[in-house]
Formats: C-alpha cells, structure tokens, sequence
C-alpha cells in the first residue's frame, strides 16, 4: 500500500470516520457564526450542535473564512514533521474557495527554501473542481486506490482524471442560501432571483454541478419530490452501469436519521448493494452547510458522461 499522505479540507464531505484515518488530514477552516470566530475541525458534536444554528438562521448570519496563505503554510510544516512526504493536497474547487490557491503558495515557499527544496518536490496539489459530495467521492475513490498500492505519481494523475469526471447534484431546502452565495461569488448562471422565487412556490431547484459550472436542471413541487428524483436518477446511473468508481456519497445538512425515511432512498440503498456499489451517507460540512443551507442534500459519483441534461425541468 502507498503511504501517501491526503490532505483536503473541511469541505469534503465524507463520513467521519474517513476524516479520522492516519492517512488523511484535514485543513480548517474559520467559522463566523453570528461573528464569533472558531475552526471547523469537522468535529461531529460541534457540527451537529452548529447546523441546529444554522437551520433557524438567515443568510448571512453565518460565513466561512477559509485560513490564510500563512497559516496554510504552518498547516504544511506540521503535516511535515509528524508525516513527512509524500502529500497530495486535494482541495475544494478552485472556482468556490482561495484554498487551492493557498496551498499552491505555501508548496512554492518551501520549494524555494534550501532545506525543504527536496521534501516539497514530493508535495502534488490538485484542484477537485467540486464540493460537497462531489468533493467527498474523490476522496474515497483517492484512498481505493492508494489501498490497492498506487504510488504518489499514479494518485495525482487519478485525482486529476476524477476532476473532469465528477457530477454533484444538490436539493436545497431553503434555495435563499444557495441565492445568497451565488450573489456574493458573482455566479450568474445560478439565478438569484428564480431560486427565491421558487421559495414562495415551494417549488424545490435540483442543482447539477461539475468542474466548469453549476446549474439548476429541474424544479420540482417540494423538496420532498425533489430529493425522490434525485434517487431515482442515481438509481438510473446504477442501473446502466455508468459509474467507474463503485460509490456514491450522499451529504446531509441535518441529522442523518431523516436520510433514511426520504422517499426514495432505501430502493436506492437496496439496488447499490445488489451492483456492489457502496453508499457513503455524510453529515454535511459547516462549510458547505452555510452555503448550501440547512437540510441540502448532496450527492456525489464519478462517470464519464454529462448527467444534468437528463434531469426534465417540467415542475411535478
């Protein structure tokens, strides 16, 4: 097995469990919630305590920061000097978040240092061009891997092919907080103005998101309706044997136990176990949370073809 190390940051989400394995590490990032400043270190009580926040909150009440290029590069040191090389930093999208580009500073600082020159020339930063589940599924397919013995080369060019082939759908259920974000990121292929409409007519966006852009490829009647949809269309792509990694990850911004009585679901659960694929079902990060709001739904794969345009956008 390859020892590679994997850092990502606390926006890939993916079941506890994984964040806390040997092999990864996880860079914070800040939380202002209500102006009071912590690090979200992907603890599961403090999650699940701040997204019951989140949820009777408004826009805005919440932000994230992500850590500076100075503190990204201490982050790089103490990963360093309890692991050392070699590291491949897997980061949130590039297009959503100054992380990537952080990291990216703090590998050159070292390689222009005499006395880390050799360890940084080790040190592989790739933007995932996703978030949330997207984000998360690169992740498990990245550790797959490196079980089944690929080396550091190998797992960035695997990481770099996962970029262009991951598609993340996402259901929120208060569409003002994807409006919110889309307004402050200057997105304008996300319509602020249709996404509150479709508040006032409960009328619930299904997102489709990949390395390029994101866009809203369905509205049904109800979030309730629109996750349904959701379901069956990861059912489809399981049916048809698109997926070229055997999981799905599924990311929730609220507690888990609703996952499992959302219509839909568990025929998904039971189809996947039939094919052998593996259904990751994850506490939504405060990151993505904040941006997506309380109670989105995220779910993540990697495949070859397009998949938003298969999505009707007729409202039932």
């Amino acid at each position: 097995m390859s020892r590679s190390l994997i850092v990502v940051d606390a926006g890939c989400d993916v079941p506890n469990g994984i964040l806390q394995t040997e092999s990864v590490a996880v860079l914070p990032v800040r939380l202002v919630l209500g102006g009071e400043k912590s690090l979200d270190l992907r603890n599961p009580l403090h999650t699940a305590e701040q997204l019951a926040l989140l949820d009777q909150a408004r826009p805005g009440w919440c932000q994230t920061e992500v850590l500076s290029a100075r503190e990204t590069l201490d982050f790089l040191h103490e990963q360093l000097r309890t692991l050392g090389p070699p590291i491949l930093a897997l980061h949130t999208s590039a297009q959503r978040s100054k992380m990537y580009d952080y990291m990216r500073r703090a590998v050159s600082t070292l390689r222009s240092d005499p006395l880390t020159e050799a360890v940084a020339s080790r040190i592989g930063v790739q933007d995932s061009g996703a978030s949330s589940a997207g984000y998360g599924v690169q992740l498990i397919d990245i550790l797959e891997q490196r079980q089944r013995g690929l080396d550091w080369t190998q797992l960035q060019r695997r990481a770099h092919n996962n970029t262009r082939n991951t598609h993340t759908f996402t259901v929120p259920s208060k569409p003002e907080f994807v409006a919110a974000y889309a307004r402050s990121r200057g997105i304008r292929n996300v319509s602020s103005a249709k996404l509150l409409a479709t508040r006032l007519f409960n009328i619930a966006p299904i997102l489709y998101a990949t390395q390029t852009a994101t866009r809203v490829v369905s509205r049904r009647f109800g979030t309730v309706r629109a996750r349904e949809v959701l379901f069956a269309k990861l059912r489809r792509v399981i049916t048809e044997e698109r997926l070229f990694s055997p999981h799905v990850v599924l990311s929730y911004g609220g507690p888990l136990n609703d996952v499992d009585f959302m219509p839909g679901y568990q025929n998904l659960v039971g189809l996947a176990q039939q094919r052998g694929i593996s259904v990751h079902v994850a506490t939504m990060s405060m990151s993505n949370a904040i941006n997506l709001g309380p109670r989105a739904l995220s779910a993540g794969f990697l495949a070859m073809q397009e998949h938003g345009n298969e999505l009707s956008s007729h409202y039932y």
